[in-house]
């Protein structure tokens, strides 16, 4: 990696990488990392926009990001067809350590239903045939009971079990004028920004309910 000047004339070594990116990854602030690695803020933004077109994989910037608009975590009424799809995936991830240790959720209440049914809507609509775009994005920090109904906590609980369990697929990093930085190590999953899309093992589980791309918003419909 190419040498940047930093506070005092200190260069960044390789070291000095690796301590930074894993401090990212753990959702450290840049005002954070410059207290921590006794750099400027600025040149700690600096560096990480050096990183992340060096090392990071990036997606389409911020004028082709349109193409990933945000999840609608809100969902009507079950169908029973899509009341059994939701209690399958429920009794794969109930023991998903994240929920076990955080205790949140507890149990397959409404409206944790609705919030998977949601979710299972959202990321089968990235399969639909010539569908674009193929991501949808959901902000964790901005994810209200009033909306979703469960807090940000119990949703990313959720949505981590069902990415582990093979019922999603995520993409987590950080959006920014650069492109999207992506971080790899599980503290990123406390990310502010993720990509979500739903496997072909959702939609096999689906499917051996009679709900397919088709009919998908009959079963798992959108109060918007």
């Amino acid at each position: 990696m190419s040498s940047m000047r930093a506070r005092g004339g200190k260069r960044w070594t390789e070291g000095d990488d690796t301590r930074l990116l894993e401090l990212a990854s753990q959702g450290k602030s840049p005002t954070e990392l410059a207290s921590m690695m006794q750099r400027s803020y600025f040149s700690i933004q600096n560096r990480l926009r050096t990183l992340n077109a060096g090392r990071a994989k990036c997606l389409p910037r911020r004028s082709e990001r349109t193409r990933f608009p945000s999840a609608d975590l809100s969902c009507g009424a079950l169908s029973h067809a899509s009341h059994d799809v939701v209690r399958t995936f429920w009794s794969e991830i109930k023991g998903h350590h994240d929920i076990i240790r955080r205790r949140e959720p507890s149990t397959l209440k409404p409206e944790v239903e609705c919030f998977l049914g949601a979710v299972v809507r959202e990321g089968l609509m990235c399969l639909q045939i010539g569908s674009l775009p193929t991501w949808r994005r959901v902000s964790l920090s901005q994810i209200r009971a009033s909306d979703a109904g469960i807090d940000s906590g119990a949703a990313r609980n959720l949505i981590i079990a069902l990415n582990d369990h093979g019922f999603l697929e995520l993409f987590v990093g950080y959006f920014g004028d650069s492109g999207t930085y992506r971080l790899e190590a599980p503290a990123a999953r406390l990310g502010r920004s993720m990509l979500l899309r739903a496997t072909r093992k959702t939609l096999h589980v689906c499917t051996l309910h009679q709900i397919n791309l088709n009919n998908l918003h009959t079963h798992f419909p959108s109060p918007r």
